[in-house]
């Protein structure tokens, strides 16, 4: 994924909010602002950037999408490990456990095993099942059980690509709302440049409508925040973090939200998982929660109440 920075340093719902106070303020000031080149086409450009930015879904969207790709392909993969240790422990009780046509099957530790690992077990357990069968009928092996474990690995295999694509699907379409934003934040910038030049001397409340971050306010800290609707997982759109970034978390809602860095939406999560009750705030490091750069960077918001929640994440 690339790594791509916001313009804009608040929420994207801010910028959309933001967009449609300039695009009126300025609509209404035209006549004194057509005079520094601000035109209805220049305007309509700006709504128009605005509303594809709107458009593009929110990682709300995408995340249940991905996880719900990801809780059926680990539904299936319980199958495929529970189908492997059967046929395998039948060739432990024919063979002996130090039989070397046991270990052929090769199914020690398989529920450590990645999801690739997974489906290369899964063929080896059934080639060597289909070589053994008949030693091994009298443990009940049969060459339906074999199809059987054959058809599921390959479901598995299947599910593992598409929850793969799920994925890729989010992160690109992170770059693109992120792109989106940007663009339209310059052209924003660029009006309200205009509309603080020409008000500066004539009126401060026209002037005020033009100032993107009113004083007081950071322009270097970037903001997320959003919904997590009861019992879903929500892969949260931070983007320029590292081990040493310092998040502000908020809980702005009424039910408790976990917060953490996980691999996957809803698998290799880390241990270091922080859990909010509402209204509660905590400042913490991103390796705290633990963020691992090239492998734990995903910041997952996990809701395991029944209410709705909500929350905002702030780092620079």
């Amino acid at each position: 994924m690339k790594r791509l920075v916001r313009n804009y340093k608040r929420s994207d719902g801010w910028l959309v909010q933001k967009a449609d106070i300039v695009y009126l303020s300025a609509t209404r000031d035209l006549p004194e602002l057509s005079a520094f080149g601000i035109t209805p086409a220049l305007l309509d450009d700006m709504k128009a950037l605005r509303n594809v930015f709107y458009d593009i879904p929110t990682d709300e969207e995408y995340s249940a999408d991905m996880v719900g790709a990801t809780q059926t392909k680990n539904a299936t993969r319980v199958t495929v490990e529970k189908m492997i240790k059967l046929i395998a422990e039948r060739g432990k009780l024919k063979f002996g456990e130090r039989n070397i046509r046991y270990k052929m099957f090769d199914n020690n530790a398989i529920s450590r095993r990645d999801d690739n690992e997974i489906v290369r077990s899964g063929r080896v357990v059934s080639g060597v099942g289909n070589e053994y069968l008949t030693d091994l009928t009298s443990m009940g092996l049969t060459q339906d059980i074999l199809d059987e474990l054959d058809a599921t690995v390959l479901l598995f295999d299947q599910q593992v690509d598409i929850k793969n694509k799920r994925v890729r699907t989010r992160d690109f379409a992170v770059e693109t709302r992120v792109e989106a934003g940007n663009t339209l934040y310059d052209a924003m910038t660029y009006i309200c440049s205009v509309g603080k030049l020409y008000y500066q001397y004539v009126s401060e409340a026209k002037f005020n409508d033009y100032v993107i971050y009113p004083s007081g306010q950071s322009n270097t800290k970037q903001t997320i925040e959003g919904k997590v609707n009861p019992g879903a997982v929500i892969n949260v759109s931070t983007i320029g973090i590292k081990p040493k970034t310092e998040l502000t978390i908020t809980n702005t809602g009424d039910v408790a939200l976990d917060f953490y860095f996980a691999v996957d939406p809803t698998e290799n999560r880390a241990e270091d998982t922080v859990s909010l009750p509402g209204g509660a705030v905590i400042d913490i490091t991103a390796s705290s929660l633990g963020f691992v750069k090239g492998s734990m960077e995903r910041f997952i918001v996990f809701n395991p109440g029944e209410g709705v929640g909500w929350y905002r994440v702030e780092w620079e």
